[in-house]
């Protein structure tokens, strides 16, 4: 066997798959924001003498406005944390910052289970606050920095 303690591998594993998605993240957040720039003055540019982008921005934001989850009757102040994701620039809509949340939740708790001999159940204590605080601190830091 490789490794004796076959936790240290599977965590030594875990954590190089973190620090690819960290990296792959990091490379999407650079690239996507700059494209998304050009984008929009490429819109603009149109939209001043094309009626028909016009319309079709305006269907955007339609149907924009119509997103509906079937989370919506358990968060509150749904609306408003929607147009806080729409603040930060980015495409990000309502599933995919729960999905976010749900995947940060999980991973800290799979994280505290390896690291100590807890079960994973009470690992849950502390990483639902983590999965709920990390995205709400991100999506604070990107409207500050608009």
């Amino acid at each position: 066997m490789i490794v004796s303690n076959p936790n240290i591998l599977m965590f030594g594993v875990f954590a190089a798959v973190l620090i690819l998605l960290a990296s792959v993240m990091f490379a999407m957040s650079i690239f996507g924001k700059a494209n998304k720039v050009t984008k929009d003055r490429l819109q603009k540019i149109k939209g001043r003498h094309n009626k028909e982008a016009q319309l079709e921005s305006q269907k955007r934001a339609l149907f924009r406005k119509e997103e509906k989850s079937f989370l919506d009757g358990i968060i509150p102040k749904k609306d408003q944390l929607r147009k806080r994701l729409r603040q930060t620039g980015y495409e990000i809509n309502f599933k995919q910052y729960i999905t976010a949340n749900a995947v940060i939740a999980f991973v800290t708790t799979f994280i505290l289970a390896l690291v100590s001999d807890l079960a994973f159940l009470p690992c849950l204590a502390p990483g639902i606050p983590v999965g709920l605080a990390i995205p709400h601190f991100w999506v604070n830091l990107v409207i500050k920095k608009q």
